[in-house]
């Protein structure tokens, strides 16, 4: 069985499917977390393909680059759902409504394109690529991102969308609460983060565990064809 043929393969081209869907069905700035970390995951997993094509293998290339890309389409799946939807489903808005582009853009983004990347997270290979000293890395550009906005908008007063999040927004409650916000999301982003490396253990241990009893399973039928 070549690559071509292979679930992998087809997965990760699905995730770029998704990501390309997404962004080019909607008409969001990138000064948005959500289209950055959509265009970081389209790029991976272009590259991922083209790196699967090109070896005939179904590991994807650079485990650190995978892992954060998959923490960063985390934080947007999350943080669209629960801050910014506050929980709603984001069903309605796709079969009708004079947005529903707009709405399947989000969708892509937020919800198709994140569960996609975490499945391939826990399920696809490389396993156990990933190390707990990867999180420092990873941190830096969400923090980085924030430095940026506050930093941009101190600088220029008149940048078009100056706050693209409300927790970045010091105009009604002030910098205490935007920092307040800000620290309360860097500890947030570090338990996920952990969760991205703990995860591929986990991935890992179960298929450890699969693998004798897939194994023996292989056995058992090869046995019963010979008998």
């Amino acid at each position: 069985m070549t690559v071509r043929t292979r679930p992998a393969l087809w997965w990760r081209a699905g995730i770029v499917l998704s990501a390309g869907l997404g962004l080019t069905l909607g008409d969001a700035s990138l000064v948005y977390f959500t289209v950055q970390s959509n265009v970081i995951v389209l790029g991976y997993f272009i590259g991922a393909v083209y790196w699967m094509l090109q070896r005939d293998t179904v590991d994807a290339p650079a485990p650190r680059l995978r892992g954060a890309a998959t923490l960063y389409i985390l934080i947007t799946g999350l943080v669209s759902h629960i801050l910014l939807q506050h929980g709603a489903s984001p069903l309605p808005g796709l079969v009708g409504g004079p947005d529903r582009l707009a709405h399947w853009s989000s969708f892509f983004l937020h919800y198709v394109t994140p569960v996609m990347v975490l499945v391939d997270w826990l399920v696809l290979k490389p396993r156990n690529a990933s190390a707990w000293k990867d999180l420092p890395l990873w941190l830096a550009f969400p923090l980085g991102y924030a430095a940026i906005v506050l930093g941009r908008n101190a600088l220029f007063a008149d940048f078009p969308r100056p706050y693209p999040y409300f927790f970045f927004d010091p105009t009604t409650k002030g910098y205490g609460y935007v920092w307040g916000q800000i620290a309360q999301l860097t500890v947030e982003f570090v338990v996920l983060g952990a969760a991205v490396v703990g995860l591929d253990r986990l991935g890992t241990l179960v298929a450890d565990r699969l693998r004798p009893a897939r194994a023996e399973a292989q056995a058992e039928a090869q046995e019963q064809e010979q008998a």
